[in-house]
């Protein structure tokens, strides 16, 4: 119904908009068309469309309720059906219930049963166990008797063995010290100076005081032997009841001791060096008393005093060697000396030598040049003026290089003390003091900046002194403490700062100009090639910083 009512609705908006135009049209045709004629039938084609939309909606209506009255039906059986399922689903689970029910109470009496004897069996096994566990006890009581028993027998072996072992450890540690100790005594190893650095005991000034006391020793030796206050007898002997066949057996016993320990000492003096001047004198107390051993037989041995001359002289052979070197290094470093100091009075006097020709070359030219400008004008007047002053102070320049050549060739100790490092060679705050009396003091650190070192020596102060080997004496002994090497006293390298430089300076009112930061242009830029060839970021590079000391 709803249905027909909506589709009715644009049909009467239909016909009103006919109604409307009709309207119109009458009263605009009246005179031609006939309206009331043409209203007619659209009356009447209206009326015949009402009644077909009624008999639809009536044949709708009906189709709509037997729809309805089948769908009814349907339901009907449909509950109907689902009553039935229902009844037979209860019937079902009745039975079902009841069956469950009977099994349920079947299971709980087999379970009770079960349970019952698995009770049964756990008791039997725990007092099975328990019988076990008494038996494993009593076994574990007698084993432990046992063990405690043998072990208190083997405990006793055992420290009685460990006892044993360490005496014979020890035993054997003392031995194989003492081997150790003569092996040392006989071997000579740079590399393992075990006795120290040797403390002379002697100070004479020369090696003919040291050959004289060496004499004096030998000679004590000899009178010793030949007294035969050398050994000491402790019984006399007979031989077949004579005592004069025994003293016989004595004193030849005696001279094999000696000959057996002067060998061993005049081994030991022949080959005593700076590196084994303490093992050779425990080798000669070791001799003596092997062959003291050796005589308790006898009954005789070395006497103290004997062997103590002994080690007085191999304590002076080598201090005698000793001083040979010193004395040999002492006249090559004079010899140097003299030869240093002749090479720079020759270059003196060949400097001004040279400063005389060109003071007189300068002095004939600035004459030459003054002639000229009384007689130039102009342009040219200007010219040799300049020319003039330039002249005079090229003139001025050899004058004072030849009043230099002759102060160095006057006074022979005046000259530079130098102060110079190589980071690249010997690494930061190692500087050189040394002392040079060129002429062109930079001609020296060229030397030592030949092939004998990878980087050339930067050059930190250069002092003037009239007594220079004074002041570089005086250099050396402030910083003495601070050398490189503690031997050679020729080696002028120090461990010393630059600031340290700077403050002696102060103290003795010395002005130079002091350089603190060394360039070492070569080494850092050999640093950075390597960073650069490593992928790393390169160094940087300070510039020499000057100040005035």
């Amino acid at each position: 119904m709803a249905a027909l009512a909506i589709a009715s609705i644009p049909l009467a908006i239909v016909l009103r908009t006919y109604v409307v135009r009709l309207r119109g049209l009458r009263s605009k045709y009246a005179p031609v068309i006939d309206i009331g004629a043409e209203e007619a039938k659209l009356r009447a084609a209206i009326e015949s469309m009402r009644k077909s939309q009624a008999v639809e909606e009536k044949s709708f209506q009906d189709k709509l309720a037997a729809q309805a009255a089948e769908a009814e039906k349907t339901e009907e059986l449909k509950k109907e059906a689902a009553r039935r399922y229902i009844e037979e689903v209860r019937s079902t689970s009745a039975a079902e219930e009841t069956k469950l029910r009977a099994a349920i109470e079947s299971m709980r009496k087999s379970q009770a049963v079960e349970e019952k004897s698995f009770q049964d069996k756990l008791a039997a096994q725990a007092a099975e166990a328990e019988k076990t566990e008494e038996l494993k006890k009593e076994a574990a009581r007698r084993y432990i008797e046992e063990v405690r028993s043998t072990s208190a027998a083997e405990e006793t072996k055992l420290r009685e063995e460990i006892a044993k072992l360490a005496v014979d450890g020890t035993a054997e540690r003392e031995k194989f010290a003492k081997l150790r100790h003569e092996i040392d005594l006989l071997e000579e190893n740079l590399e393992d100076i075990s006795f120290g650095v040797y403390e002379p005991h002697y100070k004479f000034d020369s090696s003919a005081e040291y050959k004289a006391a060496l004499a004096r020793i030998r000679g004590e030796q000899r009178e010793m032997i030949r007294s035969g206050a050398a050994v000491i007898f402790r019984q006399q002997w007979t031989v077949g009841g004579d005592p004069k066949q025994g003293q016989r057996l004595q004193k030849q016993y005696a001279k094999l001791m000696l000959r057996a320990f002067n060998g061993e000492c005049d081994a030991c003096v022949a080959n005593v060096a700076w590196n084994n001047v303490g093992r050779m004198q425990e080798r000669i107390f070791h001799a003596r008393d092997s062959l003291n051993t050796l005589g308790e037989v006898m009954q005789i041995s070395i006497v103290d005093r004997y062997t103590t001359l002994k080690i007085d002289e191999i304590r002076l052979a080598f201090e005698t060697e000793d001083k040979k070197h010193d004395e040999i290094e002492e006249q090559r470093r004079v010899k140097e000396q003299a030869r240093y100091e002749e090479r720079a009075l020759r270059e003196a006097e060949q400097a001004q030598q040279k400063a005389e020709a060109e003071e007189t070359r300068y002095e004939y030219a600035l004459a030459k040049a003054k002639a000229e400008v009384e007689k130039a004008t102009g342009e040219k007047l200007t010219t040799l003026t300049g020319k003039v002053a330039e002249l005079e102070r090229l003139l001025a320049e050899a004058r004072e290089l030849k009043q230099r050549a002759m102060s160095l060739a006057e006074l022979t100790r005046s000259g530079y003390v130098y102060v110079i490092s190589n980071e690249g060679s010997f690494g930061a705050n190692v500087l050189k003091i040394g002392l040079t009396r060129r002429l062109e003091p930079l001609e020296r650190v060229y030397e030592l900046s030949g092939a004998s070192v990878p980087f050339a020596f930067d050059v930190h102060a250069m002092i003037y002194a009239t007594d220079a080997p004074k002041l570089e004496n005086d250099f050396h002994n402030y910083f003495a403490g601070r050398r490189l090497n503690l031997v050679n006293l020729r080696k002028e390298f120090f461990h010393v700062s630059l600031d340290e430089i700077e403050a002696f300076a102060k103290e003795r009112n010395l002005t130079f100009r002091l350089t603190k930061l060394a360039e070492a242009r070569q080494y850092r830029e050999t640093l950075a090639l390597r960073a650069k060839a490593q992928g790393q970021t390169p160094p940087v590079s300070g510039q020499p910083i000057a100040g005035n000391a």
